[in-house]
């Protein structure tokens, strides 16, 4: 699959602004279970932009969002994606913005593996007052969620209200970190590259960390279950080719 140069665009309102999910793909279950599977991919240069209004649209997923959808991913390619809310007026809020590369949300299982999640942006709305927002490469809410062998580097943050500028864990997500690159992350210095929220845990086992402004949230007010086992670090993990 190759899906690139895609656009969800959310309408403009008075009131509210349309939401924008999943930039090339978006996978949603309702009565029914749903799920996804996608090998050898493809997914980069998409944009996800919410609607403006007296209240910005969010936008969520620059490549992908799932919703209560099981999804796996391997030998995946998401870079430079992009996701940005939209306008808000005087008085009103902007929307939030999450999942630069993928939003994997709700009652599901996410695997992701051998793939790169490079250069994606969680840009930010110019007017109405900040809401949050985050993940420039993974937003992952709620899901219990494996993350194996992957290359996350150099996702980006523009507001440094937002949290995770590589990956952001919250409403009660869990997810497994094993063998992964995670470098580059320093759009944001008082942000970590992997953000978990209070009720929330990550167990990240032999990652290399690189050139991040904070490796984890570990230690600050707020944040939740962090284990950090037998990480390495170096100065420079630039060994493989984002573009």
């Amino acid at each position: 699959v190759v899906a690139t140069g895609n656009q969800a665009i959310g309408g403009n309102a008075v009131i509210d602004g349309g939401g924008a999910y999943g930039g090339a793909l978006m996978v949603q279950s309702g009565l029914q279970p749903g799920s996804i599977v996608l090998r050898d991919a493809d997914l980069s240069d998409n944009l996800s932009i919410g609607g403006e209004g007296q209240n910005g649209g969010d936008a969520k997923g620059g490549a992908m969002e799932t919703s209560n959808a099981d999804a796996t991913l391997e030998r995946v390619r998401a870079v430079h994606n992009l996701v940005r809310g939209g306008n808000g007026a005087p008085g009103g809020w902007r929307g939030g913005g999450g999942g630069g590369g993928f939003d994997f949300g709700g009652n599901a299982s996410v695997s992701v593996s051998n793939s790169i999640i490079a250069d994606n942006v969680v840009a930010s709305a110019q007017t109405g007052a900040d809401p949050g927002g985050g993940g420039g490469g993974l937003w992952l809410y709620g899901v219990d969620a494996e993350i194996v062998h992957n290359t996350i580097a150099r996702n980006r943050l523009e507001s440094a209200s937002n949290q995770g500028q590589a990956v952001v864990l919250l409403q009660s997500a869990s997810a497994t970190f094993s063998f992964n690159i995670i470098e580059g992350h320093t759009s944001q210095s008082a942000v970590a590259a992997v953000h978990v929220q209070v009720g929330n845990y990550a167990a990240l086992h032999r990652t290399l960390w690189a050139n991040n402004s904070a490796d984890t949230n570990a230690g600050q007010p707020g944040a939740g279950t962090i284990i950090n086992s037998n990480p390495l670090y170096t100065s420079s993990a630039r060994s493989v080719s984002y573009t």
